[in-house]
């Protein structure tokens, strides 16, 4: 994640490519799917519940098998520290 300082304005830009590669394959392609018509703001991956994408137009399941832990251990394996 950068931050990208602007005169009187602060944004901030995600590799979104990076993040999608962390995922499991199934939970990727659902969120890749959605994003053509909308701007994602997070992921949330909570074991045993949905996972579910939040969009600025608001949030959804993304798939409809729950988290389950061997998701949360790929996940982790591929996030640096």
């Amino acid at each position: 994640m950068a931050l990208d300082i602007i005169p009187g304005e602060t944004r901030i830009t995600d590799n979104l490519d990076q993040l999608l590669q962390v995922l499991p394959a199934d939970i990727r392609a659902a969120i890749q799917a959605r994003l053509k018509d909308e701007e994602l703001l997070e992921i949330v991956l909570d074991f045993g519940r949905l996972p579910e994408a939040r969009f600025t137009s608001g949030s959804e399941d993304i798939t409809d098998r729950p988290v389950e832990q061997a998701d949360l251990e790929y996940v982790t394996s591929r996030v640096g520290e």
